[in-house]
């Protein structure tokens, strides 16, 4: 990866947009290695922070911490950061921006990721997240690899190489991000703690209230006979609520028929009560067949009626429209005549119109052109005179300027010792902020807090070294009971173990409890079925012998019938009715119904053969005898082929169970119960275990709670005494450095004439804000006399453009005068020949005098129009309505021959009837509600025959309820009988639920430990995973693992690092000392004959080369497989001598060159400055803000 291009624009001090930062053209293109220089605070730095953000929207000393409105430069609206970079061979441009809206709001981030494929620029991403994938997937490194890659770290392994052996873990983590390794250490032991936890959890939450077998068996027994007991109380219930209900069916019909008896009697009243009407009923039904005469005799009259009426009205129709013709004839021809007198007119005036028309225009025209010369001339005239009073005032200001410009150039006089202030300030601001974050410094670390926290624990008061030793060897004792603990644990089998036995047992128990069941259940159902065999025959010989009984009685039944049929054949009619029954059909009609059969006479009843009643009777009950004894059959054989289905289902079971506990020969009840037994025992023994597994285990969490705490407060106190000492340490050389710092500010000041009488931050603030202040005014007064000789020249300028205005202006003046004088004597002549041409006028306008013409004619024309139309209107009115009466003479003729026959058959039809006259038959038409009344009189007729059908069928089953009775006793003494049973069955059915809520509780609580089981063992694959990797590398401090991963990355590191040192300087060879807990570097010296020694026995710049060659080798470490063409080396060049230096440009001078990379160091050292010709220079030109110039 190389970078091509950067473009900056208002990126922290960086205002406005810079020159582009070209590395493929220009000076940068032929300059392998190049300077950014510049003073301190000037943004050199921010040239690193655009490459980052443009790449992955972050700067490169802030991450993404810092938000864009500090990012962007002070009181600027947008920024944006581009870089053009390559990677292999091809070419993209990454974009950042950032902007406020017009609110003062920060808009969102605008990220872009394009490819350059010719002249075409294809868009590959424009959302944060897909230019971050995108970014990574191209140039194969993630943010913090980029940053370690292309920012070569040289100075922190220069001051690793300085620490002290016990900083060194810790600033080799920083460098090379092995932090990471110490938490992932602490997850992994949290997360098998967290693992071995829950496991405990599920093993002490398992529910030991199991019912056992015994407790089990009295409860079935029980729910057996109680719901023999329910079944027995059910039946008595049943046969008591039958006899309740039969005598509730005697009441019920008894009260049906008195309330049949008192509909009927009330039939009969109404029938009494509307004779009157039923009889104006029947008229009505009479007067009905006659009603089309009537209305037919009635149509005719009509008819003569309104021929006559309608005759008169034409013969006056005719009259009134012959007048109305003879006065408007004399109108239309007067209209006529008026029509034609006001044509000519129009005619005749025409041309005068026309000519006055354009006059008029005219003089509207010229009016108008007048009214705008006038405006024209006002405004004019006031932009004149504004010319000539901003002239007068552009005289004044230039008279004020001059005076106040030697005013500013006085006080630069007074203030221009203090020019250079700002390029101290930065200098004495660095030293300020060191002073600040030392002294801060030694506030967090704390040292009186860290004495009391030691003192707290230290609560016997024996020391330190003492307490350790004490908890030390506490935690040896609980180590070695847990480990007694874990070795009776390993002893015994495991919980899933004994849970699986467990059940095994339960299993075996319940399995040859059911055999034992299965077997007398197969002797049972065995003797059942010989017996139903056998009372299966005796039945089928019974209906037999009922079959045959009842063929023989058939047959006599049937002579008797057929003797009995023709007899009754040659019956009366009236006789044949009276042996009508309901339900047999009839012999003429085939109904089964006969209403008129209800109040039949005994007559012929007595004459029925009282042998065939009898004969019928027995078929009846030998018929009833023969279904029974099928229906007895049936049952008989449904419960033989039952007991065959459940003999071959047991024999299954009990040949199913006989394999599972592998018995080949029948077991007898004695070898069943030696079996349960045994597994009874053997479940004994495991729930004993069990139980001592559990206690073992709440043993071991306590005693591993214990050793945790000791350990716990053994680890703090080791870790509170070292940050003790190195607290000590570090305050005493912050404290030599914030001396150092104060002398340096106090040389600073002296040069302005100011002392520091003492070393505190507070004077050092107040000197700085007043020279500040000096030389905010020196800057002021620069920019106020700058400003005002501009304002001086502007002000010539706007005098020579007000001269050149004030005569244009007069010019104009003058010419408006001239043309509104002329459309004046034009508009005078135009009015003068329009009164002339409108003396003849009406209406003196040309406009109004032709629209007056126009309306006349056309209102003229009009009224003959309507006259014309009338006349014709009336005239066809009139030959119509002669027409009409013509019509109406003929009609009457044939309506007198209609009108007599119509009489002459209403005659006729009024005495067949019996009505006097037409008044009579109209009355009797004119009965209200007459549907009513007829639909009332069926209602009651239908209610009178179903009322007595009811009355008889409620006494007919009256005599059955009587003719077999189910008790003698009264409902009230069943009633409290019936509660009695109700109670002691809802009580039984109560306690037979709860019988079976405790079985089913049981079987809950066994589902429910299995499910337990089978969580633990499937946490407990999981466990043995983590259980592993925490063995390898997981600790509750994470310091071995972390130990571990920084000593492989050092390793390494060296590695990469060799060869780097190899290239640029062949002599020394850098290796790890193995001997060393505090990662102890050596370096190997190839020209003593490979004589080891330590690190800091090199010079300055061989201690500069070895750091070098370790940031090479940190970036190729973090670049991996990619290739980074571009490199910045920030500062660490100040303390190197010139002769070290020059070795160091050297050295890389000579990696750029065998390793094809572009370098930029990133310095203010002068001599630097000197050596490297090739500079991207950083220049403030105000205190805050600066701007970009490259230069060779």
């Amino acid at each position: 990866m190389k970078i091509l291009k950067i473009n900056i624009n208002n990126i922290q001090s960086l205002k406005g947009v810079q020159p582009e930062i070209n590395f493929t053209d220009g000076i940068l293109a032929h300059a392998g290695l190049y300077a950014i220089t510049g003073q301190t605070g000037a943004g050199k730095s921010t040239i690193l922070d655009a490459i980052t953000l443009a790449l992955y929207g972050k700067t490169n000393r802030h991450g993404n911490d810092k938000p864009s409105d500090e990012i962007i430069t002070r009181n600027q609206k947008e920024a944006y950061s581009e870089v053009t970079f390559e990677v292999n061979d091809v070419i993209y441009i990454a974009k950042w921006n950032a902007a406020f809206t017009r609110t003062g709001t920060l808009r969102s981030d605008i990220r872009q990721l394009y490819k350059i494929d010719g002249d075409d620029f294809i868009l590959l991403a424009d959302k944060i997240k897909d230019v971050d994938q995108k970014i990574e997937e191209i140039i194969g490194l993630k943010y913090e690899q980029f940053t370690k890659s292309i920012l070569l770290a040289q100075n922190n392994f220069s001051a690793f190489l300085k620490a002290k052996p016990d900083e060194r873990a810790e600033m080799l983590s920083k460098i090379t991000g092995t932090q990471i390794y110490e938490e992932v250490s602490k997850k992994i032991f949290e997360k098998t703690k967290a693992l071995e936890n829950e496991i405990n959890a599920l093993r002490a939450s398992m529910n030991g209230n199991i019912l056992n077998r015994e407790q089990l068996e009295v409860i079935k027994c029980s729910i057996t006979e109680k719901e023999n007991t329910a079944k027995k109380l059910d039946d008595d219930l049943k046969t008591l609520m039958a006899e309740i209900s039969w005598l509730d069916a005697i009441e019920t019909v008894g009260n049906e028929i008195e309330k049949h008896k008192l509909e009927i009697q009330k039939i009969a009243e109404h029938f009494e009560q509307n004779a009157t009407n039923y009889l104006k009923l029947a008229n009505y039904n009479k007067a009905r067949l006659i009603e089309t005469d009537l209305q037919s005799f009635q149509n005719d009259q009509l008819n003569i009626n309104k021929n006559t009426a309608d005759t008169e009205t034409a013969k006056t129709e005719i009259k009134t429209l012959s007048d109305q013709l003879s006065v408007t004839e004399p109108k239309l021809e007067t209209a006529i005549a008026n029509l034609k007198a006001s044509q000519n007119e129009l005619t005749l005036k025409k041309p005068l119109i026309e000519s006055a028309k354009l006059t008029h225009s005219a003089i509207i025209a010229n009016t108008d052109i007048l009214t705008k010369s006038k405006l024209e001339l006002v405004k004019v005239t006031e932009s004149s005179a504004l010319n000539n009073k901003n002239l007068s005032k552009e005289n004044q200001r230039k008279e004020i300027l001059k005076n106040k410009n030697s005013e500013h150039e006085q006080l630069i006089t007074q203030y221009i010792k203090y020019e250079s202030w700002t390029a101290e300030k930065g200098a004495i601001t660095l030293k300020y902020n060191e002073i600040v974050d030392l002294q801060n410094g030694i506030d967090t670390l704390k040292i009186e807090q860290l004495e009391n926290q030691i003192k707290a624990f230290d609560t016997e008061n024996i020391s330190i070294q003492n307490l350790v030793s004490k908890l030390k060897a506490e935690c040896d004792s609980l180590n070695s009971q847990l480990e007694a603990i874990e070795n009776q644990k390993k002893e015994s089998p495991t919980p899933e173990e004994l849970t699986i036995a467990k059940e095994d047992s339960r299993t075996a128990i319940e399995q040859w409890n059911k055999l034992n069941g299965f077997i007398s259940e197969l002797e049972k159902e065995s003797k059942s079925s010989q017996k139903f065999k056998a009372e299966s025959e005796i039945a089928r010989s019974q209906k037999e012998t009922l079959e045959k009984l009842v063929s023989e009685k058939g047959e006599l039944l049937q002579t008797l019938e057929e003797n009995k049929t023709l007899k009754l054949l040659v019956a009366s009619l009236e006789e044949h009715r009276h042996n009508l029954k309901d339900g047999e059909a009839c012999a003429l009609c085939g109904s089964t119904e006969h209403p008129y059969t209800l109040n039949l006479p005994q007559e012929l009843s007595d004459q029925d053969d009282p042998k065939t009643e009898s004969l019928r009777k027995e078929i009846n009950e030998l018929g009833l005898q023969k279904e029974n004894t099928i229906k007895i059959i049936s049952a008989l054989e449904q419960q033989i082929l039952t007991n065959e289905d459940n003999r071959v289902k047991l024999e299954k079971e009990i040949a199913t169970l006989q394999t599972i506990l592998q018995i080949e020969k029948q077991p007898t009840a004695e070898f069943i119960d030696s079996n349960i037994d045994k597994a009874r025992q053997s479940l004994d023994s495991i729930e004993e275990k069990i139980k001592n597994l559990s206690d073992l285990n709440k043993l071991a969490e306590s005693q591993t709670k214990l050793h945790s705490a000791k350990k716990e407060a053994l680890n703090k106190i080791e870790l509170l005494y070292r940050d003790y000492q190195t607290a000590l340490d570090q305050i005493q050389n912050k404290n030599l450095s914030i001396g150092g710092n104060f002398d340096f500010i106090k040389e600073k000041f002296q040069l302005y004439g100011f002392q520091l009488e003492n070393n505190t931050l507070e004077t050092v603030s107040a000197i700085g804000k007043q020279l500040t202040t000096h030389s905010n005014k020196l800057n002021e007064e620069k920019s106020n006399l700058k400003n005002a000789q501009d304002t001086l020249v502007a002000i010539g300028t706007t005098l020579t453009t007000l001269e050149t205005q004030k005569t244009g202006f007069a010019s104009q003046i003058l010419k408006l005068d001239n043309e509104i004088r002329l459309l004046i004597e034009n508009i005078k002549v135009s009015d003068e020949k329009l009164k002339e041409q409108t003396a003849t006028f009406e209406l003196k306008s040309p406009q109004e005098e032709e629209s007056r013409l126009h309306k006349k004619v056309g209102f003229e024309q009009e009224l003959v129009n309507q006259l014309n139309k009338e006349n014709g209107t009336i005239s066809s009115t009139l030959k119509l309505q002669n027409e009409l009466l013509e019509k109406r003479i003929t009609e009457k003729v044939d309506f007198d021959k209609k009108l007599n026959a119509s009489k002459i058959n209403m005659e006729t039809k009024l005495n067949e009837n019996n009505f006097e006259s037409v008044l009579a038959l109209q009355e009797a038409l004119n009965l209200d509600n007459s549907t009513g009344l007829t639909l009332q009189k069926q209602k009651f007729n239908d209610l009178k025959q179903q009322t007595e059908g009811a009355l008889n069928a409620s006494t007919a089953k009256l005599d059955i309820l009587k003719e077999n009775p189910l008790t003698e006793l009264t409902k009230a003494e069943l009633i409290p009988a019936k509660d009695e049973l109700e109670k002691n069955s809802k009580t039984i059915h109560q306690e037979i639920g709860q019988l079976k809520e405790q079985i089913d509780s049981n079987k809950k609580i066994e589902q429910e430990n299995q499910q337990i089981v089978d969580t633990i063992k499937t946490k407990s694959i999981v466990y043995d995973k983590w259980d592993l990797l925490n063995k390898t590398v997981g600790s509750s401090d994470g310091k071995a693992f972390k130990k571990f991963a920084q000593d492989f990355t050092l390793s390494l590191l060296i590695q990469y690092a060799n060869k780097h040192l190899e290239t640029m300087f062949n002599r020394y060879e850098l290796f790890k000392d193995d001997n060393s807990e505090e990662m102890e570097l050596q370096i190997k010296d190839n020209s003593f004959y490979g004589e080891i020694r330590n690190i800091n026995s090199l010079s300055g710049g061989e201690t500069f080369l070895v750091s070098l060659s370790l940031a090479l080798g940190l970036s190729d470490l973090a670049s991996k497989n990619t290739k980074i063409r571009s490199l910045f080396i920030d500062e660490g060049f100040g303390s190197l001598d010139p002769e070290n230096l020059n070795n160091a440009l050297d050295t890389l001078e000579m990696l750029q060159q065998t390793d094809d990379r572009q370098i930029g160091i990133i310095s203010h050292i002068d001599e630097l400055k000197k050596r490297i010709t090739t500079q991207i220079q950083v220049k403030k030109y105000t205190s805050e803000f600066s701007t970009i110039e490259i230069v060779d």
